[in-house]
């Protein structure tokens, strides 16, 4: 009003309006150090006398910061190794910026990674017991500082660009891995990769059906939870061999595939663009396309100072998504299928009771299986 200028909390120090008060009738906002939750619809009205105007433009910040491990064990990345990992996968390893801005927008792990500059830290939004790190019962990412090169951890990787499509194959007996790179091969596309999953679940991709991926490991994502689907936070899901959170699935066993193909292929068989639409003549589930160049998250250097190391320890998530007690890593206690926190999309397509049926029944009869093999053995 007039020369005054209100800003509330959650904007402090972040919000500008670079023209104002020189053109008063210039009232463009500047808005930095982006956040995930910053996504969302922003009015502009402005009243003079009795005249009033006003404009609505939708804001969506994109990337996508998660932890990655392979299948054979928890903490097995040297720096260079993880490095290597997050460019296999489709990704690349995440700053510290990155990483602290995804905390700020409610993303938390309970799992120690390898940042960019050679530090190791993990976002703890609800303090409990074995995720304390060097802030004791204070919110934070927690940082080791500066790590040894060759000392082993997880590894927090970054996503963001997805320059083609994205989709589920669904055949009706399922896939096993190479037939599934096979199915991707048919259709002019290749095995997605974890990084190509993440950025379309960021996108808005809800697919309550678990599909093989390049590195053997087999994911979902989900932004609209239930608890048949997802439990009750959205993310990536993934199905692990062991209850300690390690081990893809077996190669020989069946599953959907999730495919991608560039932007700059040709499709070898005609696809159903709409989500809607009946997939059944080609087994396509969903679509998601993304053409437009994302732009990276980028917030100023923060001053962080070393801080000590201490015990590392993965604290389950319960798959009914409530609030049970956080105790360290109890292999013969923690849930078979990893139940990931990852900040949500804004625009989240609507679920399906048919899919969520079809995921919970994978992940039974994955599980039916394991315990059917380790009695034979």
């Amino acid at each position: 009003r007039g020369l005054r200028v209100k800003v509330s909390e959650a904007y402090r120090f972040r919000v500008a309006l670079p023209a104002y008060p020189a053109s008063l009738t210039d009232v463009s906002l500047a808005l930095s150090e982006l956040r995930p939750n910053d996504s969302g619809i922003y009015r502009c009205e402005v009243q003079h006398g009795i005249d009033d105007s006003s404009d609505a433009v939708e804001v969506k910040v994109k990337g996508v910061v998660f932890l990655y491990r392979e299948g054979s064990a928890r903490y097995a990345f040297s720096f260079t190794g993880a490095q290597e990992a997050c460019a296999r996968i489709g990704a690349r390893i995440a700053t510290p910026e990155q990483l602290y801005a995804a905390y700020l927008g409610g993303y938390e792990q309970c799992d120690a990674g390898w940042l960019s500059d050679q530090t190791v830290r993990y976002p703890i939004q609800t303090p409990r017991e074995a995720c304390y790190g060097d802030m004791d019962g204070f919110p934070g990412v927690r940082n080791y500082g500066v790590v040894d090169p060759d000392d082993l951890y997880d590894v927090y990787c970054y996503a963001e660009d997805l320059n083609g499509e994205l989709f589920l194959g669904a055949p009706a007996d399922k896939l096993t891995l190479e037939e599934a790179r096979a199915y991707c091969r048919e259709r002019g596309a290749e095995i997605a990769t974890t990084g190509q999953l993440y950025a379309a679940w960021d996108g808005g991709l809800d697919r309550c059906s678990p599909g093989w991926l390049a590195d053997g490991s087999v994911r979902y994502p989900i932004v609209t939870p239930s608890q048949r689907c997802g439990g009750g936070l959205p993310g990536v899901k993934t199905l692990f061999l062991f209850p300690n959170q390690t081990g893809f699935p077996n190669k020989h066993s069946r599953f959907n595939v999730y495919c991608f193909r560039d932007s700059a292929q040709p499709s070898a068989m005609p696809e159903a663009s709409d989500p809607a639409s009946d997939p059944a003549s080609d087994g396509l589930e969903a679509i998601v396309t993304v053409t437009e160049t994302l732009e990276e998250l980028q917030l100023p250097q923060e001053a962080v100072e070393s801080e000590s190391r201490g015990a590392i320890y993965s604290i389950p998530i319960v798959e009914d998504g409530g609030g049970g007690s956080s105790t360290p890593e109890d292999p013969t206690e923690a849930p078979r299928t990893l139940l990931e926190f990852e900040p949500p999309s804004i625009v989240p397509p609507l679920g399906s009771s048919e899919e969520e049926g079809k995921a919970l029944e994978e992940e039974e009869k994955y599980t039916d299986e394991e315990e059917e093999d380790e009695e034979e053995e």
